[in-house]
């Protein structure tokens, strides 16, 4: 089973500070802020650029399921984690409604895309403090989901770079096929600076994200 060969890559302790809301002791902002989420993003599509090599879609990525040990981050929770057959995924998937793809909740075949629309909404989340789908309840959200009904264009984004923007913007695409890849997201020029290759990632860094909902 997918979940026994791989639950050994996920011990460590749980990141409280990214599963909680109001978890934190500060608030970064701009170009501090930018970098810890630069670095974040880039240890998270390295942990899943190794699931993606072996063709096994995690499907269950939000706060909860991300760990740290040793500052390296690693991923936990593959009960929905699924090999692909013939490239694609079929069957019924649960995931947190906040965090799955439209593909998810309209019930279509599912493939390695349906996780990187996951780590677009993360990095918005981790960019902003702000949930680009959540709704008055989880009937409305998943409706946000399936209409990729999101914005860019509040005051919340003038803090962060044009890159980093245009990296959101191409892993939330409606169209699995047009979002970037695991490997092509690690070259896109949001993450190109070689010195993310070896920042730390550390748990005071991760306390300092201030992981919260607020109405869109």
């Amino acid at each position: 089973m997918v979940y026994e060969y791989i639950a050994e890559l996920a011990t460590g302790a749980l990141l409280d500070s990214f599963a909680h809301p109001g978890v934190s002791v500060g608030e970064p902002v701009g170009e501090d802020r930018e970098r810890m989420v630069q670095i974040f993003v880039r240890q998270l599509l390295l942990a899943l650029k190794h699931l993606h090599d072996m063709r096994i879609a995690h499907l269950d990525l939000r706060p909860e399921t991300i760990l740290l040990q040793d500052n390296k981050l690693k991923l936990a929770d593959f009960g929905q984690s699924r090999r692909l057959l013939r490239g694609l995924i079929t069957g019924k998937i649960q995931g947190s409604p906040e965090f799955v793809s439209p593909e998810i909740v309209r019930g279509y075949p599912l493939t390695l895309a349906t996780d990187m629309w996951s780590a677009g909404t993360l990095t918005y989340v981790l960019l902003t403090g702000i949930s680009p789908f959540h709704g008055d309840n989880d009937t409305e959200t998943l409706a946000n989901v399936s209409n990729c009904a999101y914005s860019m264009k509040g005051d919340e984004w003038r803090a962060f770079t044009p890159e980093a923007a245009d990296f959101v913007k191409h892993l939330l695409l409606e169209i699995p096929g047009e979002r970037m890849t695991v490997d092509e997201a690690l070259e896109h020029p949001w993450l190109s600076d070689p010195s993310l290759k070896t920042a730390p990632l550390s748990a005071d860094t991760l306390r300092e994200f201030k992981y919260q909902h607020k109405w869109l």
